[in-house]
């Protein structure tokens, strides 16, 4: 299954009927030696213990189980590679479709958001997920097979948890697109707490073709990232979330060096997306909103790996310098009373909190800000209401963030 999986990551298509086959053959290799430890087993501790014991490296191997029947659909001629003027719409979007038995409420109608997504996705080019996770379910796969109907030919999924590892969760990470990866990777974080320890929390890349010519020099690419970080939780006391805290700058340190390690020396423009539970705002006790330190720690980062003049936080911008926000979000009644437009999904210890936690951040490079081949713009907040649905009033808990980048070819 790793052999497979590393050669899935690396590109290598390989045949529904010969994965059959090479699943067979393997399977009658490693049969004489599974049928002789289980037996074994059943000799010493009895039918009982053996399937206690066969539990939890089962559901250690969920993820890897999982991934092994993901399949990557290639198109051999992709006519979205036409030259020409065109725009590309590019959507990040925690989706909330954690594992099976995870739930807030009385449920989070996985099944039902799903279905009600699949609706929505075709009006995107480039979609990056959270929260998509692979274990103990078939969502993840469903929605690759969904997405390639509406054109999404090509994506990355987050790595495995790494083979010798506490970790057991996958990262629930995607990145679908309608244009042709060409590269990819990720990175798993070092640091996690509570139980985001035991998810292989990661920012997983992908660059991307946007156009194709006689020339190369002139084709155009995107370097994409997508990323869940380390949570705190407003349950938990504040010596526990100052752990936490600490954990997640740790995790947007080695994303940001992640992204200029594969970037480096490249004229290519970078498009970072995700959840990184990074609350831009803070409120001082005068009530003032300002800049958090976890946003300056991390702006200012970029600014150090690249300069302030690359980096841009698109939805700030498009807000004139506010920071909206993603979650937790509320109105206000004619009392001042503050109504929270979400709780079906959400913990109701987060409603109102109105969070500014999904991002996606430009990283522009000198030769594309002088030519500007790729420009962003339009950055918006995607709500993905469901006004008149019986059941659920959103597909997320999260709002989404999308922006239009304009190519000029």
């Amino acid at each position: 299954i790793f052999v497979i999986r590393q050669m899935f990551e690396k590109g290598f298509f390989i045949r529904p009927l010969s994965l059959f086959v090479l699943t067979w053959i393997l399977t009658f290799l490693c049969a004489p030696a599974i049928l002789f430890s289980v037996f074994s087993t059943v000799l010493s501790i009895g039918w009982v213990g053996t399937l206690l014991a066969l539990l939890p490296p089962t559901y250690w191997t969920l993820p890897w189980i999982n991934s092994f029947f993901l399949l990557r659909k290639y198109k051999p001629s992709d006519p979205s590679l036409v030259e020409g003027p065109k725009e590309v719409r590019v959507l990040t979007y925690n989706i909330f479709l954690r594992p099976p038995l995870v739930k807030n409420n009385s449920s989070d109608y996985k099944e039902i958001r799903l279905y009600e997504f699949e609706k929505v996705l075709g009006q995107f080019d480039v979609i990056a997920l959270q929260e998509i996770f692979a274990l103990g379910n078939s969502r993840q796969r469903r929605l690759i097979n969904m997405a390639a109907k509406h054109g999404f030919y090509y994506y990355k999924r987050s790595s495995p948890p790494p083979l010798l590892s506490p970790k057991f969760i996958d990262g629930g990470l995607l990145i679908l697109s309608k244009y042709p990866i060409i590269d990819v990777d990720a990175h798993i974080y070092s640091a996690g707490n509570q139980i985001d320890y035991y998810a292989a929390k990661q920012t997983i890349y992908a660059k991307i073709q946007l156009t194709k010519s006689n020339t190369p020099s002139s084709d155009r690419f995107l370097h994409i990232f997508t990323t869940h970080m380390q949570a705190s939780y407003y349950e938990n006391s504040e010596q526990v979330n100052s752990i936490n805290d600490k954990a997640r700058l740790s995790q947007v340190d080695e994303m940001m060096r992640f992204v200029k390690k594969k970037t480096a020396g490249d004229t290519h423009p970078t498009l970072i997306t995700g959840d990184f539970n990074v609350n831009a705002n803070h409120e001082l006790p005068d009530g003032t909103i300002v800049d958090s330190h976890e946003y300056k720690f991390t702006m200012d980062l970029a600014h150090k790996l690249w300069s302030k003049e690359l980096v841009t936080d698109l939805l700030c911008k498009a807000s004139n310098g506010l920071h909206l926000p993603t979650y937790g979000v509320y109105d206000v009644d004619d009392t001042g009373k503050k109504i929270p437009r979400e709780t079906v999904l959400t913990n109701e210890i987060d409603w109102c909190i109105a969070e500014s936690i999904d991002y996606l951040i430009w990283v522009d490079t000198p030769e594309n800000l002088r030519s500007k081949q790729i420009v962003p713009s339009n950055t918006k907040l995607e709500p993905f209401f469901l006004p008149n649905h019986p059941i659920v009033s959103q597909i997320s808990d999260h709002y989404g963030v999308s922006v239009i980048l304009k190519v000029d070819h």
